[in-house]
C-alpha cells in the first residue's frame, strides 16, 4: 500500500490502517522519566555515568520526549513532527547528521535529512539504498536497532554518495503494527561516538516517529475518503442540476408548473415555469392565497378557497380549472390545477401539485365553438334563404307564368283592357322580385363595406311625412298613421336615399303587421344631440325567440308566415343605421304590438 506525506512520495507496505500504539512507548502521563534503565543491545560496553550526570540525561530525555509528544498531538503536519523529533534527538544524543528513511520493497529512500552538506542533499534524497547485505536487512528481519561503532570496520555498512564522512551510526526501526516501515539514523564523524544507551534513546523517538507516520497515514486515508465522498457529492450535485435543468426545460415545453406546500410550516415552493405562468415575481417568492385570489374573478376566488380547504382533508387527488387575470399583461389565462398529498405520516404530509397552462387550448376551444356557431348560423341562414326563396320567388313567378300562358292562349279573344290588366299583374310581380334581388345586393354591399355613402343635412320630419303618404297610398285599406313631431323641422346627418329606406321599412312593417284599426304612431324629437324617431304599432307583436334574431338575414317570425316578406328588411335597416353611426332598439310583446326606437346624429338647423 502506498503512503504519501510531506511534499514527496513515500511508499511502504501496510496491511491495516489502525494507528500504532506500542505498549512499550512512554505515555504523556509518565513520559520517559518512569522508563526502565536502557540495557545495551550490541556494541562495546560503556562505563556507567555518575548518578548526577545520569539524572541530567534522563531529565533531558524526558523533556525531549515531551516536546516530541506535544508536536505529535498538536501539529497536523507530518513534516513538522519529524523535524521536531530530529531536534529532540539532537538534544539528547548529539549528532552531526541524521536521516529518516522509509522502506519501499527491497530499497530504502531518505525522506528527511539533517546536518549533511548542502551539495549532498539532492543525491541523498534521490538515492535508492538496497537493503540486501546491509544493516537495513538486519533491521527488517529482527525489528531491532543497530549500532555501528566504526563504519570503516563494519562489513555491512553501505556507503551512499555524500555520506563518506560518517564513521559512527545508530539506526532505530520505525515499526507500525509489527512491521518495519523505516528507521531513524543518527551519524557522527567520530568512531565510537555512540553507545547502547544512545541507541535505546533513539529507539524511543523512533516509536514517536511510528505514531507520526501512522497518524499521517490515517489522515491521508481520511483525506482520500473525504475527497472520494466530496467527488461523489459533486457528481450527485451535477446530476441533480442536470435533472433539474431537464425538468425546467420539460415544464417550459409542456407549459406545466409545479409547486409544493407545507401546511404545517405555512411555506410553499414554486417552480420557475409556475412563476412564468402566473406572472408573479420569483424574487419575491411564492405568493400567498390572498395575493393569488386578488387576480381571480369572484366565482374563481370561491373555487380557490374551496380547493385550499380540500387540501386539509384530502384523501385522493383533486383537479379543478381556475381562470385568472395575468398580473403583467392583464390577459385572461386558464389553468388546470391538480394536487395530492404526499408523505407517510400525517405530521410530515405535504401538498404537491401541478398547474397546466390551458389558455391556448381554451382559446382553440372557443374558436372551434365560434366556428361551429358560425357554421350553424350559416346553415340556418341557408335554410331561411331557401324557405324565403321558395315562397317569395315561387309565388310571383307562378303568377307571372300563369298570366303569360293565359295571354299567349287567349290574347286575341281578350279585350285590350283585360290584356293590360294581365300585363300590369306581371309587371307588379316582376317588380317585387326585382326588389328582393335589390335588397340582397344592397345587404351584400353593406356587409362588404362597398356601398357609396353621401352624407348631407336632412329634414327627418319631412322624410317621415313623405313615407307616411307613400305607405298609405300603396295600402289604402291599412290602419291610420299618426305623426307627432316636436318641431316642424328636425335635422339629421345622413344619406337621403338610405335614411328614406330606413324610415320606409320601419313604417311599412308597422303598417303591414297591424291587422286591426289601431293607429301606427310616429314620434320625432331631438334628444341629447340626436334625433329620436319612434315607430309604434298595436299589431301582432314578435315572439321573444324571434326578437333575439330580428336583425339576421332571412329571419321571419313564426307568427307571420301568412304575410309576405323576404326577411331582409330589418337586416338592411340594422346595417344602414350603423352606417349612419346611429342606434336602433326593438321592443315587442306578442298580441300587443311593437315599438322601434331609432337614434340618428343631429345636424345644425
Amino acid at each position: 500500500m502506498a503512503y504519501f506525506f510531506g511534499s514527496e512520495q513515500r511508499r511502504f507496505s501496510l496491511e491495516a490502517p489502525a494507528p500504532f500504539m506500542d505498549p512499550k512507548a512512554p505515555s504523556a502521563g509518565n513520559s520517559a522519566e518512569a522508563a526502565p534503565p536502557v540495557q545495551p543491545r550490541r556494541g562495546t560496553e560503556q562505563e556507567q555515568p555518575r548518578p548526577a550526570a545520569w539524572k541530567a540525561k534522563e531529565l533531558a530525555l524526558a523533556g525531549a520526549l515531551r516536546e516530541s509528544l506535544v508536536a505529535l498531538t498538536s501539529s497536523p503536519s507530518a513534516d513538522a513532527i519529524m523535524e521536531q523529533i530530529l531536534d529532540s534527538v539532537a538534544s539528547v544524543v548529539p549528532y552531526e547528521g541524521a536521516t529518516i528513511l522509509l522502506f519501499e520493497q527491497n530499497q530504502a529512500r531518505i525522506a528527511y535529512v539533517r546536518g549533511f552538506p548542502a551539495a549532498s542533499l539532492l543525491p541523498l534524497k534521490t538515492a535508492l539504498i538496497p537493503t540486501e547485505n546491509s544493516h537495513f536487512r538486519e533491521v527488517l528481519e529482527t525489528k531491532q536497532p543497530y549500532l555501528v561503532v566504526d563504519t570503516q570496520q563494519d562489513p555491512n555498512w553501505f556507503m551512499v554518495a555524500g555520506s563518506e564522512w560518517i564513521r559512527a551510526s545508530i539506526g532505530a526501526p520505525i515499526i507500525i503494527q509489527d512491521q518495519v516501515v523505516g528507521l531513524i539514523a543518527i551519524d557522527s564523524s567520530a568512531p565510537g561516538r555512540f553507545d547502547a544507551n544512545d541507541m535505546a534513546r533513539v529507539e524511543l523517538f523512533a516509536r514517536y516517529a511510528a505514531l507520526a507516520v501512522s497518524n499521517a497515514y490515517q489522515s491521508d486515508v481520511l483525506a482520500q475518503l473525504v475527497y472520494a465522498r466530496t467527488a461523489e457529492l459533486e457528481q450527485a450535485k451535477a446530476a441533480l442540476e442536470d435533472q433539474e435543468a431537464l425538468l425546467r426545460s420539460a415544464q417550459r415545453i409542456a407549459h406545466v408548473g409545479s409547486w409544493v406546500s407545507d401546511p404545517a410550516m405555512q411555506q410553499s415552493t414554486w417552480s420557475e415555469e409556475l412563476f412564468r405562468i402566473s406572472g408573479f415575481d420569483p424574487v419575491q417568492g411564492a405568493p400567498g392565497v390572498a395575493a393569488i385570489a386578488a387576480t381571480l374573478q369572484p366565482d374563481q376566488r370561491e373555487r380557490l378557497i374551496a380547493l385550499t380547504q380540500q387540501f386539509e382533508q384530502m384523501h385522493e387527488p383533486v383537479e379543478v380549472e381556475i381562470s385568472f387575470i395575468h398580473p403583467q399583461d392583464r390577459a385572461l389565462r386558464h389553468t388546470l390545477v391538480r394536487a395530492e398529498l404526499v408523505g407517510a405520516s400525517r405530521l410530515a404530509q405535504r401538498v404537491q401539485g401541478i398547474v397546466l397552462d390551458i389558455t391556448e387550448r381554451k382559446q382553440a376551444e372557443e374558436m372551434l365553438r365560434q366556428a361551429l356557431a358560425s357554421e350553424k348560423e350559416l346553415n340556418a341562414l341557408k335554410s331561411r334563404f331557401v324557405a324565403m326563396a321558395s315562397h317569395e320567388f315561387r309565388a310571383p313567378l307562378s303568377v307571372i307564368l300563369a298570366n303569360i300562358e293565359m295571354l299567349l292562349e287567349t290574347w286575341q279573344r281578350l279585350s285590350p283592357e283585360t290584356c293590360e290588366h294581365r300585363l300590369q299583374i306581371i309587371q307588379a310581380q316582376a317588380t317585387g322580385l326585382n326588389e328582393i334581388i335589390r335588397r340582397l345586393l344592397e345587404l351584400s354591399q353593406l356587409q362588404a363595406g362597398t356601398i357609396v355613402f353621401r352624407s348631407e343635412r336632412l329634414d327627418l320630419a319631412n322624410i317621415c311625412r313623405e313615407v307616411m303618404l307613400q305607405v298609405q297610398a300603396a295600402m289604402p285599406d291599412g290602419p291610420p298613421i299618426r305623426l307627432d313631431s316636436a318641431a316642424l323641422q328636425i335635422w339629421v346627418k345622413g344619406d337621403a336615399l338610405y335614411v328614406y329606406r330606413i324610415v320606409s321599412n320601419l313604417v311599412a312593417n308597422a303598417y303591414k303587421y297591424t291587422l286591426s284599426d289601431a293607429p301606427v304612431e310616429i314620434t320625432i324629437a331631438p334628444v341629447d344631440g340626436c334625433a329620436l324617431l319612434c315607430v309604434e304599432d298595436h299589431g301582432i307583436g314578435i315572439e321573444p325567440t324571434d326578437l333575439a334574431h330580428i336583425f339576421e338575414p332571412f329571419q321571419r317570425g313564426v307568427n307571420v308566415k301568412s304575410i309576405s316578406g323576404s326577411g331582409l328588411g330589418m337586416a338592411i335597416v340594422k346595417q344602414l343605421v350603423e352606417l349612419h353611426n346611429g342606434q336602433i332598439i326593438v321592443e315587442s310583446e306578442v298580441g300587443r304590438g311593437t315599438r322601434v326606437a331609432l337614434q340618428l346624429p343631429s345636424a345644425p338647423a
